[in-house]
């Protein structure tokens, strides 16, 4: 079990939100992917005080947010965790700032098609299904349409070809 001294190899991974329903959940929102088949216990600071918390289950709502259930607690701990910083050792952090893999590194990256007009540029992504969708000036594009020919990480641009008469769906 964690101690007090432990915070200090501990890694800020989000913060947690609501209860949710009768069975004992919260929501957590997380700022940074975690291993949780391996970690067993999430972390907070309640009147300065290191308090570990059990992880009981654990299931994801969406890329940045799951619900957990925590061993031993009732609903009065559940509402004092509202708001409060989550923390877990830092072997559990999973580096995917920089992953390639991941939509969310593809945020702020200007489309350009390979005429050289600029198509926008994706500020923001839906992966809830499997279909992931970069939204694009107002427009959702399927990333499995985008036939990309060049990734440009240096000035964050795509050189890329879309099925024609998509940005104007």
């Amino acid at each position: 079990m964690p101690s007090t001294a432990d915070i200090l190899q501990m890694t800020r991974i989000g913060k947690f939100g609501k209860t949710h329903g009768v069975n004992g959940e919260i929501n957590l929102e997380l700022e940074l992917d975690v291993d949780f088949d391996q970690c067993n216990f999430i972390l907070t600071v309640i009147d300065g005080l290191v308090v570990p918390l059990e992880i009981d289950s654990i299931r994801p709502r969406r890329d940045s947010d799951a619900l957990v259930s925590f061993c031993r607690t009732n609903d009065k701990v559940l509402r004092s965790l509202v708001n409060q910083d989550a923390f877990v050792d830092d072997e559990y952090i999973i580096e995917s700032e920089n992953d390639e893999h991941s939509p969310a590194f593809y945020v702020g990256y200007t489309l350009i098609d390979t005429q050289g007009k600029t198509l926008g540029t994706v500020d923001d992504y839906d992966d809830t299904t499997a279909n992931i969708l970069f939204s694009v000036d107002n427009h959702l594009i399927p990333v499995a349409a985008l036939q990309i020919h060049k990734l440009i990480p240096e000035t964050k641009t795509i050189i890329c070809t879309l099925p024609q008469g998509l940005l104007e769906l």
